[in-house]
């Protein structure tokens, strides 16, 4: 049976932060045993910043191809625990935080 990597989930900081230094491509070299993916919440979040029109031009890169996209979709208690969040911080946040907790995964922020 094949072991499960830990994944890297990335809010939009670390996204923007990469991409306005034009280094977006090295991300996924950076911790190459960890699985990076990017929540719907945040994705939605970054593509709607004016300042990450780059980032519209990198998902058609190879090195994207790394990085997968995942639904945020939170049940029962988790959901609760989302909204909670969002009362001190953004969506995209508030999501990754619930995600990695559910998943036992890493959050991926410069917060």
């Amino acid at each position: 049976m094949g072991h499960k990597k830990t994944k890297i989930v990335l809010d939009a900081d670390v996204i923007i932060h990469f991409i306005e230094a034009g280094n977006f491509s090295l991300l996924p070299d950076i911790f190459p045993e960890y699985e990076y993916i990017v929540l719907d919440v945040v994705y939605n979040e970054v593509s709607k910043n004016n300042k990450t029109k780059k980032f519209h031009r990198q998902l058609s890169s190879p090195f994207f191809q790394k990085l997968k996209q995942e639904t945020f979709a939170p049940k029962g208690e988790s959901i609760k625990e989302y909204f909670s969040l969002q009362r001190v911080l953004g969506k995209g946040e508030s999501a990754c935080m619930v995600y990695c907790r559910d998943n036992k995964d890493v959050l991926g922020s410069s917060n």
